[in-house]
């Protein structure tokens, strides 16, 4: 009898024991998983969530960096909506720009892609030359167009002076300074020139041979067959460059920084000439960096943040069903 007794509880506690056991297996891999992980987790809260939700914070506070932050609510905000002279201005300019340059870049970055991608002798030393303005620091390469674009001595001028052509002021006129400003980013889009030149690569050799047997030529073969196999890589390069031109900082920074005071303009050369190089991120930058105004400009940062993701969102999901995708 007691060894009767005995089996069933033995069989009643073997499962049990089993089921404790993957407990503590599963418990023991999500902690070793965890350990490998802590690393980039540590670096994600203390580098992108915590000042993420501190600039939310101060974003509704007035604060000047040295004493501490005073709740303001929504002042910041209201400030900027019907306050502020110049985030009309910066937006306009901003928005303008984004418009115009990121189809211009990404046609240009395609135009390039296409021809590197159907030369075969010396390939590399062409998509080496158009990749290295991308090596560039960007303070470097504006200061290069700065000089090259210079209206009295540059060598674009002189070379339009010999050629009895008009001379445009370039960066020292407010209806040419976006225009040098768009060459300078378009010079330097080596990056989106190398992702569409590895997209175009990779399109199906054998889509190209059977259009071409069927009698498409090159033209309709790159519209109905290149660029719906690179749709995914185009739609990548567009959203890369949306927001790069939203928050473009440097190059017209630099701009206004050296012509400005070149032109005489110390005291306030932000967005010289005329306000046509005024860019969200610059009146950002002047209203925590130099007025010390840092609850307005994290709320300006925010505004920021939002529309950039909203943009993308938006982006992504007006174009699902026309992206091609693997196996569709």
């Amino acid at each position: 009898m007691t060894t009767l007794v005995g089996d069933p509880q033995g069989h009643v506690a073997r499962p049990a024991e089993r089921e404790v056991l993957r407990r503590k297996q599963r418990r023991r891999s999500r902690m070793m998983i965890l350990a490998f992980l802590s690393p980039g987790l540590i670096g994600l809260l203390v580098f992108l969530i915590y000042p993420l939700l501190a600039n939310l914070y101060f974003s509704f506070t007035r604060f000047d960096m040295i004493n501490p932050p005073q709740w303001a609510g929504l002042a910041n905000y209201e400030y900027m909506v019907g306050g502020d002279p110049q985030i009309g201005t910066a937006l306009g300019n901003t928005l303008a720009f984004c418009v115009v340059a990121v189809p211009l870049q990404l046609l240009f970055a395609l135009g390039i892609a296409s021809v590197l991608a159907r030369i075969r002798s010396g390939a590399g030393i062409y998509r080496t030359l158009f990749y290295l303005p991308t090596l560039l620091p960007p303070v470097a390469a504006t200061l290069a167009f700065t000089f090259v674009l210079n209206p009295g001595t540059g060598p674009v001028n002189t070379i339009l002076r010999a050629l009895g052509l008009p001379q445009p002021l370039w960066f020292n006129s407010p209806e040419w300074s976006k225009t040098a400003l768009l060459m300078l980013t378009i010079w330097g889009v080596g990056n989106t020139i190398v992702i569409l030149l590895a997209a175009t690569l990779e399109v199906p050799v054998e889509l190209q041979e059977a259009a071409q047997i069927d009698g498409a030529n090159g033209s309709r073969r790159f519209w109905y067959i290149t660029l719906p196999s690179i749709s995914p890589v185009l739609l990548f390069s567009t959203i890369i460059g949306i927001i790069q031109s939203l928050q473009l900082f440097t190059q017209p920074y630099v701009v206004s920084t050296i012509v400005g005071n070149g032109s005489g303009i110390v005291a306030n050369n932000l967005g010289y000439p005329q306000n046509s190089m005024l860019f969200f991120t610059e009146v950002l930058y002047q209203q925590g960096f130099r007025y010390f105004n840092m609850g307005y400009a994290s709320a300006l940062s925010i505004v920021l943040f939002v529309a950039t993701l909203l943009v993308t969102l938006v982006l992504v999901r007006a174009t699902r069903n026309q992206v091609h995708a693997e196996g569709n």
